[in-house]
């Protein structure tokens, strides 16, 4: 049996995740919890680019958040 619309709402308000969280694989789950669309988008379409490329870019937000 399913849980419900209700329960999954309610769980996810106990766990302070929201409900894309509990039903969707890890990895979009940890992406749907970031809340500026803009940079959801952007880490969405960085997966297209080359491994090298994405290196950078994690190399360039290291930076920027260790500042």
């Amino acid at each position: 049996m399913l849980p419900t619309i209700e329960l999954m709402v309610r769980m996810a308000k106990v766990f302070e995740v929201n409900v894309d969280y509990l039903i969707r694989d890890k990895e979009n789950a940890t992406i749907s919890k970031i809340k500026i669309p803009d940079l959801r988008q952007q880490i969405e379409k960085s997966k297209r680019c080359p491994y090298a490329d994405q290196e950078t870019v994690v190399s360039f937000l290291d930076a920027f958040i260790k500042r």
